[in-house]
Formats: C-alpha cells, sequence, structure tokens
C-alpha cells in the first residue's frame, strides 16, 4: 500500500512479577518517496479493562444495559458496551462489527425524532450535574428500534476527562 494508514490493537503483556498489562497501540505510516515512516503510542488501559471487568457481574444480575459515551464537540462515540446491551442493540458476535460499532458516533443510533431529546438529557446532566431518567428510542442493528428506559450521567474516567454512562431497560414489548 502506498497510502498512509492507521491501524489499532489490543493485546496483554504478562510481566516477569505475573502482572498481566493490558495495551492499545495505534500505528500510523506515513509514505514518502520510497520511504515509509511509522509512528506507534501505546497506551496502558489495564485500569480501564480491570474497571470493565468488574461491570461484568452487572451483566449477569440484571437485565439493564450499559453504555458509556464521550461528548466532544456535539459527538457522542460509544466507549463502552456491556453484554446485554449489545444483546438490547441486536449487536451479532463478530469482534469487527462490534469494535466498528463502538468506534461509531452515537447518533447514529438515533431515529432522527429523538436526537434533540437526547441532546437535552445530555445538556441537562452537564447543567444539573446529575443523572437525568427518560425514554427514548434507539435503532437496533438489525434495523429495528428499541424503546429504552434509563438514566444518564456524567463520571469521569481514568484520564480525568468526562464521559457520560448510561444504564437502560428495553421497554420495547410494554411500550
Amino acid at each position: 500500500l502506498k497510502s498512509p494508514s492507521t491501524s489499532k490493537i489490543e493485546y496483554r503483556i504478562k510481566a516477569k512479577n505475573g502482572h498481566l498489562y493490558h495495551i492499545r497501540e495505534e500505528s500510523s505510516s506515513v509514505f514518502s518517496d520510497d520511504k515509509i515512516f511509522i509512528s506507534s503510542i501505546f497506551f496502558d488501559i489495564t485500569e480501564l479493562k480491570t474497571e470493565n471487568e468488574s461491570l461484568s457481574f452487572l451483566n449477569k444480575a440484571l437485565p439493564c444495559g450499559i453504555a458509556k459515551f464521550t461528548y466532544i464537540n456535539n459527538h457522542p462515540k460509544i466507549t463502552y458496551l456491556n453484554d446485554q446491551m449489545k444483546v438490547i442493540l441486536k449487536l451479532p458476535d463478530s469482534v469487527e462489527t462490534n469494535i466498528n460499532f463502538k468506534n461509531s458516533n452515537l447518533f447514529f443510533m438515533i431515529p432522527p425524532s429523538d436526537k434533540r431529546k437526547f441532546q437535552l438529557f445530555l445538556k441537562q446532566v452537564l447543567l444539573n450535574k446529575k443523572a437525568i431518567m427518560g425514554q427514548m428510542n434507539v435503532f437496533c442493528f438489525d434495523g429495528s428500534i428499541a424503546r429504552l428506559h434509563g438514566w444518564v450521567t456524567k463520571i469521569k474516567n481514568k484520564n480525568g476527562d468526562e464521559e457520560f454512562q448510561s444504564v437502560c431497560v428495553d421497554i420495547t414489548e410494554t411500550y
């Protein structure tokens, strides 16, 4: 390939002392004449992975979907979906599908009629600094629509960045 490219990969490294580190590597390549320049940035995401694994007990105990997302420049980006949320959204088990879905803009999941409501929920959370409860529709992976009832709150992730967390239940059949 003679065009710039970027790739991401996550893996684990076991240290000599037995500690397991979760690593995310992001690499970029640039071509100039007949030379290739590659740069890589490594992130220690051990704490994030541990936090997500500690939430996994909720997957088994409660039928709640959990989603975390950032909201930068009015573009919400999904950073975490628990197993129940993947069931609600009818995501296939394909790793590639889940990675692409998680890296997408959350607004693509929200029908146009509910986008304004969703933006207002987020603004209320930012202004009032407390959780907001409500109901809204979302597009599922298969094109169907699910009706969700839940709460959205703002949290700080391990880097100190603002992130939103939503806990919801699927009420499609009762709506």
